[in-house]
C-alpha cells in the first residue's frame, strides 16, 4: 500500500486524541492506503528538514505554508438543472469530499456520470412512504411540513412520519416551514403552477396586504423565560436594594463572606463612614456578580425577542408599496392684499369719515386637492415586498409542531432555517431534547436583504435572506454553538426561470456549490480582533463544517476530522489568500459573482488520492483529477 507523509506548519485537529485543541499546530499526517495512520503534533522549534528526514520511507510532501483541514460535508444540495458530475466536480473544487444530495424539486433528471467525491442520497418521505422498502443506498431522509414545490408531497401526519423515520435508523432531516395557508398566495402567487407555466402569465397585481402583519406566537413569554439559562438550577440575578445592609445581613450575604473576611467586616462595622463603606463594597459585589455569573444567553433571548417584534420588513413594504401614490399637496389661496391709503378698523370702530366701505372680499374655496402621481414601480420587483411575506413564524410554529411529536432521547436534524426566532427556539428545546441539532446555509449568512437591488431574482431562496438584524443575530448564535452546522444551500435553477426580474415569478435557488468555506471564512475575518482569533476560527470552521455534519450523519467514527483510522479525506488551502469571484459554470445566476472573497484550495485528497488541484489537469488511470 502506497505511503504518504503530510508535513506542515498548520494542522487543524478538532478531536484529537480525546481531546479538543483551539488552534492549528505544525504536525505530521502519515496516509497508508485510504486511510490516516498516524498523526504526529511536532514541536513548533523543530525544522522542516529534520521531519522531511525523519519520515523520509513515507514519501513526505513539504505543506509548510499550508493548512491541512480535514474534508468538508456538506448537509444540504439540491441538484436541478445540471448534471451530477458538475455538481462534484464544483464541490470537491470548494474543499467538499462528501455532499448529501437531493433529488430535483422539479422532476428534472440527472445523469449521474463521472463523480469527483462521495455522494450520499436522499429520499423524501411523507404520509405514503414504505418505510420497509427504503432502498440500501439511500443514506438521508428528508421530510418537508409544507411542499416547497408541486413534486414534493407534505406531511399530514407529523407523528407517524417521524415515528416511522426514525426507526430506520438513517438520519432524520426536516425542514420545519410552515406558511399559513391563507397568507402564502401573497408570497408567491405562482408557487402552485408548473414549471411550463410559471411566469408566462401577466397577472401581477396582488395583494397590498402582508403576511408579516398577522403574527402568530408559538411560545409564551413564561416559556421563553424559562429557558434563558444553560443550566436548569441557575437563578436570574437579582438586584439588591440600594441602601446599606444591617450587620446581621452583611455576615449573612454570601458574595460578601466571598469577598471580605469577618474581621474586615467587624472593623467596617466599628468604623464612623461604616454605611457609606458597605454600600460601596455592595456596589462592588453586584459588579463582580454580573461580570462572573452572567449568563450570556440572557442577552441573546432579550435580543432575539427585541429582532422578532422588530417590523422593518414590512414597513419597507410597504413604504414601496404605496409610494407610487405620490405626495399630496394642499395649496391655499392667496388673499389679495388691503391698499395701504386706507387705514384698518375693527367692526366696533365707527368710520371717522363718510367714504363709503368697499365691499367685503369674498372667501374663495380652496383649490381642490393635488396628487402628483410617479410613474408605478412593479411592487413584484421589490426583496421587501417579497420578505414580509415570509415571516420568521413560520419556521418557528413548524418547530413547535414537530417539539410536540418529537421522543427526548431522538436525534433529528432542522434543515432550511433563516430566522433567530427559530434557532433560539431549537436551542432552549435542546435541554430536552439534547440529540436535535440544526444548521444554517451558507447564503444566508453572506448576505442579507439590504444587498439586494430592485428586481436582482438571483437571491431568492428559500428560506429566505432576511434583514441585517437577523444576520447579525445568527453570527453570534453561531460563535455561541447555537448553530451546530454550516450548510452550501446549493440549487441552480435553469436562467429562464430565475432571470425573470419578478420575485412572485421566478424560482428559489442560490447556486452556491463549493463556496460555503470562502464565504463564511470571509465574513469571520471581518470583526476579527486579532490573529489568535483568527487562528481559532479555523478550528472552528472544521467543525462547522467537517466534524459535527459527520456526527449528524452517524459517520464521525469514518471521517470527519483528522485522526488515526480515519478516511484520508483532507483539503489543502490557503485562508488568506484572496481573490474575486468571477469565473463559474453558474456564473449567470449567482449572486457570488464579484464578490472578494477570502481562501484558495490548493488540493483535495480523498482517501489518500489527490482529486484536485489547482491549475492542474492530471487524469491517471483510476484517479479523478479536476482542474
Amino acid at each position: 500500500m502506497a505511503k504518504l507523509a503530510l508535513i506542515t506548519k498548520h494542522l487543524v485537529l478538532t478531536e484529537f486524541q480525546d481531546r479538543s485543541l483551539s488552534y492549528p499546530v505544525p504536525g505530521v499526517v502519515l496516509i497508508e492506503g485510504e486511510r490516516i495512520e498516524k498523526v504526529i503534533i511536532a514541536s513548533p522549534e523543530e525544522p522542516l528538514s529534520a521531519l522531511m528526514a525523519k519520515y523520509s520511507e513515507w514519501n513526505p510532501v513539504d505543506y509548510s505554508d499550508f493548512y491541512i483541514s480535514p474534508g468538508l460535508i456538506d448537509l444540504n444540495c439540491l441538484i436541478e438543472w445540471e448534471s451530477l458530475e458538475q455538481l462534484t466536480k464544483e464541490s470537491v473544487k470548494g474543499g467538499f469530499t462528501c455532499i448529501v444530495v437531493e433529488p430535483s424539486h422539479h422532476g428534472m433528471s440527472n445523469s449521474p456520470g463521472k463523480l469527483y467525491c462521495d455522494v450520499m442520497n436522499v429520499q423524501i418521505i411523507n404520509d405514503l412512504t414504505n418505510f420497509s422498502l427504503i432502498p440500501k443506498e439511500v443514506s438521508v431522509l428528508k421530510t418537508y411540513l409544507y411542499p416547497p414545490s408541486t413534486n414534493i408531497k407534505s406531511v399530514a401526519n407529523l407523528e407517524h412520519v417521524l415515528k416511522s423515520g426514525l426507526k430506520t435508523g438513517l438520519p432524520v432531516f426536516v425542514d420545519p416551514s410552515l406558511p399559513d395557508p391563507r397568507m402564502l398566495y401573497m408570497a408567491s402567487p405562482h408557487r402552485l403552477e408548473s414549471i411550463d407555466q410559471r411566469g408566462k402569465t401577466d397577472d401581477s397585481s396582488g395583494s397590498t396586504v402582508f403576511a408579516a402583519a398577522f403574527p402568530q406566537f408559538s411560545h409564551t413569554d413564561s416559556d421563553l423565560d424559562g429557558s434563558v439559562s444553560g443550566d436548569s438550577d441557575t437563578e436570574d440575578l437579582k438586584i439588591v436594594r440600594t441602601f446599606s445592609l444591617q450587620h446581621k445581613e452583611i455576615c449573612n450575604f454570601s458574595n460578601v463572606r466571598k469577598s471580605v473576611s469577618s474581621e474586615k467586616l467587624l472593623e467596617m462595622f466599628a468604623c464612623d463612614d461604616f454605611f457609606e463603606k458597605v454600600e460601596e463594597c455592595n456596589i462592588k459585589v453586584l459588579e463582580r456578580a454580573v461580570r462572573h455569573n452572567h449568563d450570556i444567553y440572557h442577552d441573546l433571548d432579550v435580543r432575539v425577542k427585541e429582532q422578532e417584534q422588530n417590523i422593518e420588513d414590512l414597513c419597507k413594504a410597504e413604504k414601496f408599496t404605496y409610494s407610487a401614490s405620490g405626495p399630496t399637496n394642499f395649496d391655499l389661496p392667496e388673499l389679495p392684499k388691503k391698499s395701504a391709503s386706507l387705514p384698518a378698523f375693527t367692526n366696533s370702530q365707527p368710520n371717522p369719515t363718510n367714504e363709503i366701505d368697499e365691499p367685503p372680499i369674498r372667501k374663495r374655496r380652496p383649490n381642490p386637492i393635488q396628487i402628483k402621481t410617479q410613474p408605478k414601480v412593479d411592487i413584484y420587483k421589490d426583496y421587501n415586498f417579497y420578505l414580509a411575506n415570509c415571516p420568521e413564524h413560520w419556521e418557528t410554529l413548524g418547530i413547535e409542531k414537530v417539539l410536540e411529536y418529537l421522543p427526548e432521547s431522538s436525534s433529528l436534524h432542522f434543515f432550511n432555517l433563516s430566522s433567530a426566532t427559530a434557532i433560539n427556539r431549537i436551542r432552549n428545546a435542546k435541554k430536552k431534547h439534547p440529540k436535535m441539532t440544526c444548521e444554517v446555509s451558507s447564503n444566508i449568512l453572506y448576505f442579507n436583504s439590504s444587498q439586494i437591488p430592485l428586481g436582482d431574482t438571483r437571491f431568492k431562496s428559500s428560506p429566505p435572506i432576511r434583514n441585517k438584524g437577523n444576520c447579525n443575530l445568527l453570527w453570534e448564535m453561531l460563535k455561541m454553538k447555537c448553530i451546530d452546522c454550516i450548510s452550501s444551500g446549493h440549487s441552480a435553477i435553469d436562467q429562464s426561470y430565475k432571470l425573470a426580474g419578478n420575485f412572485s415569478q421566478t424560482l428559489n435557488g442560490i447556486p452556491s456549490a463549493g463556496l460555503a468555506l470562502n464565504c463564511i471564512w470571509t465574513r469571520l475575518n471581518q470583526p476579527a480582533s486579532s490573529n489568535e482569533q483568527v487562528e481559532h476560527y479555523i478550528v472552528r470552521l472544521a467543525k462547522w463544517f467537517s466534524l459535527h455534519p459527520a456526527k449528524v450523519l452517524g459517520i464521525d467514527s469514518k471521517m470527519g476530522k483528522i485522526d488515526e483510522g480515519q478516511r484520508a479525506d483532507l483539503v489543502i488551502w490557503n485562508p488568506y489568500e484572496k481573490n474575486v469571484h468571477s469565473e463559474s459554470v453558474y456564473s449567470c445566476t449567482s449572486p457570488y459573482i464579484g464578490e472578494e472573497i477570502m481562501g484558495s484550495v490548493f488540493k483535495v485528497y480523498l482517501k489518500g488520492v489527490v482529486v484536485y488541484e489547482a491549475g492542474v489537469k492530471i487524469d491517471p488511470q483510476g484517479s479523478i483529477i479536476i482542474q
